[in-house]
């Protein structure tokens, strides 16, 4: 797979969104390879908030062949103890990623698998019902 998903935390404790960003970070885990995309959530918590809203581009890295994209939590999202909005939150951002990502891939002539990548993306939709 070439996109990987990573968190910072922005306090100690628990959120109700966790559950579904574990299972989704499941869909991604494991097999990394290049080129890859970095997925970064920033959730809010009780020593800090993400400064950002929506999806930023963060390091991107030609001989790497890795591109970092951050996504700012909403607090809502990351309250939430609804299963379904929290888990489509992920996907969206993580479609938004690959749709953000493109022309950097194209800028550098990097071939990026995005098909694969969608049908993971489908494929964990309709594993958890959010067609």
């Amino acid at each position: 797979m070439t996109i990987s998903i990573g968190a910072v935390m922005g306090g100690p404790e628990t959120l109700p969104c966790d559950e579904s960003f574990k299972k989704i970070w499941s869909y991604f885990s494991g097999n990394e390879s290049k080129p890859f995309l970095n997925v970064v959530f920033h959730f809010p918590g009780s020593l800090m908030k993400p400064k950002h809203t929506g999806l930023r581009t963060g390091r991107f890295s030609s001989k790497e062949q890795g591109f970092m994209i951050q996504v700012a939590v909403p607090e809502d999202i990351a309250e939430t103890d609804d299963y379904i909005v929290s888990a489509n939150f992920f996907l969206d951002s993580i479609e938004q990623a690959l749709d953000l990502s493109k022309k950097r891939w194209e800028k550098h002539k990097i071939e990026f698998p995005f098909d694969k990548n969608i049908e993971i993306i489908k494929s964990a939709r309709n594993e958890i019902n959010l067609q």
